[in-house]
């Protein structure tokens, strides 16, 4: 009799909801941001609830207490004029915490307006549905979107942007902004399935024939800050460098125009973050094509970057390698205070530390550990550690650790030595195999034919022919002319010299040269008859 479904529920005992999962560590940085009001105003670009979670972001993981409190007293500022009452309280509440004076009575006030405006444009959508108005239809869903959007609910925001982008003429400029815009609010909201979709359909309509170029560089720039965010997320960051490098490259060529829209990295972000993604990806070759001789991209880290982000290339590309691991270490804390690069930002300065041990050990077979240490000025024993893990992870490719000498040794023998022996063991099997064919063209010129010796009826196999090879007196004589030598064989002896065994048995044969000689009858029928 089978147990009840209900049975078996009720006799599991009830084990609560699973535990939480630890939350990550808060790496807080010394950074001190040079002008905090000016890096507020370059954050305009974002929406409101995105700007007030970036000024929290830099309260938080800020070890000096002056600037946190300042960045706390910015996101209030700039929350209280929006319809966000969460990003209110939190801003308020933050201030508090620094020893400030933060008032969170304008959040309640501030949600009731948000919620009035929300409601309006829904009506507005719902009458526009009814006269089937396309264009009313779209402009509705917009409205909708931004009003979710400045309420901080992101998700109900992108699933109206995705309706505005249905409701467009295809092949349109709207189209492409509508696209952009569900990328971009995805990105914000950690969606990165959408990101990637809808990241493909933008482009795609940006390069169809008859879109109106207006804005098209800004599209192009949203659209590659919304990838490089999903590249970040899934840890490929060869891919997120390169559409830094592009991003901060096409800033040149970016107007001073307003765009519609808003954006998820602001235009000030872009430099430091492709100064050490493009550090921590690229080889040697690759930093120079796409980084030091591009003249766009070294523009734009001139304007844009800190000390750091501006020198670093040019000082990994030149092989300093102390000044390069300060220039890393700096820029890593500088970026603790981006909230799309921070949570990788220790992994990027490992792999560019790692990189530039691999680029000063590729030249040499054999590296002294110690004067390493000095050229990257690093202890001995944190370098060797280093190295060690290199090793065993294959990136240092052929060196081996020597911890007798201290040193760096190559395993394996050169290209060069390889290919010699190579060449030498061709060439010996060539002389090899002309050896044998002389000797097989000498057998025919002189018609000796030879033959393997037969033993026996269970070794013939049935053959036609063979039967007279089993024994008797042609098999006899044959045998006897052999052993005895035949004047032709001497001959043919003679003049080719003497070659090697293995040589003078043509293929397929065994022993046993049997001579046809005009004057004796039976051996002529031998090797007549003989298949």
């Amino acid at each position: 009799m089978e147990t009840p479904p209900e049975a078996v529920e009720m006799a599991v005992e009830p084990t609560g909801p699973p535990a939480p999962a630890p939350a990550p560590e808060i790496v807080r940085t010394s950074f001190v941001i040079p002008d905090l009001a000016a890096f507020a105003n370059g954050l305009q670009s974002l929406s409101r609830p995105q700007r007030v979670k970036r000024l929290l972001f830099v309260a938080d993981r800020s070890i000096n207490v002056d600037q946190a409190k300042r960045a706390a007293e910015l996101a209030l500022f700039e929350a209280t004029p929006g319809g966000d009452a969460s990003s209110i309280r939190a801003a308020a509440q933050k201030v508090q915490d620094l020893g400030g004076n933060g008032d969170a009575t304008q959040a309640d006030a501030a949600d009731t307006q948000s919620r009035d405006r929300l409601r309006k444009a829904e009506a507005d959508l719902a009458r526009a549905r009814t006269a089937r108005d396309k264009s009313a239809t779209k402009t509705a869903y917009a409205n909708v979107a931004a009003c979710h959007v400045e309420r901080g609910d992101l998700a109900p925001a992108v699933k109206a942007f995705s309706r505005a982008r249905d409701h467009c003429q295809a092949g349109s400029s709207d189209q492409v902004e509508a696209c952009v815009m569900v990328a971009v609010t995805a990105a914000a909201h950690g969606a990165w399935s959408n990101v990637a979709s809808y990241c493909a359909k933008a482009e795609h309509a940006l390069d169809a024939p008859g879109v109106a170029r207006n804005n098209n560089t800004i599209h192009r720039r949203r659209l590659r800050t919304c990838k490089l965010a999903s590249h970040l997320d899934g840890k490929r960051f060869a891919e997120a460098a390169r559409e830094a490098v592009a991003v901060a490259s096409g800033l040149v060529d970016e107007d001073d125009e307003k765009a519609p829209g808003f954006d998820f990295v602001p235009s000030q972000d872009i430099a430091a973050q492709a100064a050490l993604l493009a550090v921590s990806s690229f080889d040697r070759a690759q930093l120079k094509s796409l980084c030091v001789d591009d003249a766009a991209y070294k523009t734009t880290l001139a304007q844009r970057g800190s000390v750091a982000a501006k020198d670093i290339v040019e000082v990994c590309y030149a092989g300093d390698y102390a000044k390069a691991l300060a220039f890393i270490a700096a820029l890593g804390d500088e970026l603790a205070l981006d909230p799309v690069l921070a949570p990788h930002a220790s992994a990027l300065k490992e792999k560019a530390v790692d990189r530039l041990i691999a680029q000063y050990c590729k030249p040499y077979k054999t590296v002294d550990l110690a004067r390493m240490a000095s050229a990257f000025s690093l202890e001995q024993t944190a370098l060797e550690d280093r190295v060690a893990r290199l090793v065993g992870s294959g990136q240092l490719g052929d060196l081996r650790v020597d911890l007798v000498d201290h040193a760096l040794r190559s395993s394996t023998s050169s290209k060069r030595d390889a290919a010699l022996r190579d060449v030498l063991e061709r060439g010996n099997s060539y002389l090899s195999e002309v050896r044998g064919l002389l000797l097989r063209t000498s057998c025919v010129e002189h018609d000796l034919v030879a033959r393997g010796r037969a033993t026996g009826p269970a070794e013939r196999g049935g053959l036609r022919g063979l039967d007279r090879w089993a024994g008797g007196a042609p098999l006899a004589a044959a045998s006897r002319r052999a052993r005895g030598g035949d004047a032709r064989q001497r001959m043919m002896l003679d003049d080719y010299g003497e070659v090697d065994v293995a040589a003078t048995t043509p293929r397929g044969f065994s022993d046993g040269i049997i001579a046809a000689d005009d004057d004796d009858d039976d051996d002529d029928e031998v090797l007549r008859d003989a298949p």
